[in-house]
């Protein structure tokens, strides 16, 4: 039971490393826009094999979605759907 308690506490207290271009340094104030918006645009891509299955399902299903609307074909995907 012990053993348990202190497991579950250990987990519960260790703190994941940031990861790439992440970190107090780059927080709103700390940093100006433009580079914050940068590091973002390398960040987010950059964190994904960290990201847990139900997040990557998430960020999967809107990026096809997003990718298959602004498919090049004539007429667009998106112009389609409005003509139904």
């Amino acid at each position: 039971m012990h053993a348990l308690l202190l497991a579950a506490l250990s987990t519960a207290t260790a703190q994941e490393a940031p990861g790439f271009l992440l970190g107090d340094d780059l927080r709103y104030g700390q940093m100006g826009a433009a580079p914050r918006v940068l590091s973002d645009l390398v960040a987010i891509p950059a964190g994904m094999p960290r990201r847990k299955g139900e997040n990557l399902a998430i960020f999967t299903a809107f990026g096809v979605t997003t990718l298959g609307l602004m498919w090049p074909t004539d007429p667009l995907p998106d112009v389609r759907l409005d003509r139904l």
